[in-house]
């Protein structure tokens, strides 16, 4: 089993995680950075609405889905 990281950045936020350099020592760091100009996908400067959560959900289904299957398959 390996670990990963889901970074979510506030609106106008970094494109990802001050601390990237050490989490990438234990797994790949996900950035959903595509979402952090756009102030139609927040509810509020911090939060995702139901827009910005279903294209970071799609989005990650698509990133994520593929290792699954991967890590099935050398098992």
């Amino acid at each position: 089993m390996q670990i990963a990281f889901l970074y979510l950045p506030h609106f106008s936020g970094p494109a990802g995680p001050l601390e990237e350099n050490f989490y990438v020592r234990y797994g790949p760091v996900f950035k959903a950075d595509f979402v952090n100009e756009n102030d139609g996908l927040f509810l509020d400067y911090a939060h995702l609405n139901r827009a910005g959560a279903l294209m970071v959900t799609d989005w990650l289904t698509d990133v994520v889905a593929p290792l699954i299957r991967n890590d099935r398959d050398m098992k």
